[in-house]
């Protein structure tokens, strides 16, 4: 996870994993006030693959959820609460699996409608 001032100046790197609960939203956030004050854009571009179709793992299905839905729900939600003191945008990123399922990425596609439009 990179938080940066601007695309130009100082940022700083924060490795943490997102089907975490406890990184995911809440850390980050902290994270990125303690650095910078505020917190003014959010963008949601996150996300794994599992490229086995079928023959994906329970266990596999949890983490995909956990980062691509679970940790997209939870960084929104405390970023939000910093934005609304000052204001912000939130921009979520997606992929073509959102409109084209592949045989291989059948865990992606169901995922990807959630926050894209």
């Amino acid at each position: 996870m990179r938080l940066a001032l601007d695309p130009f100046s100082v940022s700083i790197d924060f490795p943490c994993w997102l089907d975490e609960p406890t990184a995911a939203g809440c850390q980050i956030t902290e994270e990125a006030v303690r650095a910078f004050s505020r917190v003014d854009i959010l963008v949601n571009d996150a996300a794994v693959f599992v490229l086995k179709g079928f023959d994906t793992t329970l266990e596999e299905w949890h983490w995909s959820l956990g980062v691509n839905v679970i940790g997209t729900a939870l960084c929104t939600k405390y970023a939000v609460q910093e934005m609304k003191k000052h204001g912000g945008a939130i921009v979520n990123l997606g992929s073509i699996s959102r409109f084209i399922a592949e045989r291989v990425a059948s865990l992606t596609a169901p995922q990807k409608p959630r926050f894209s439009r």
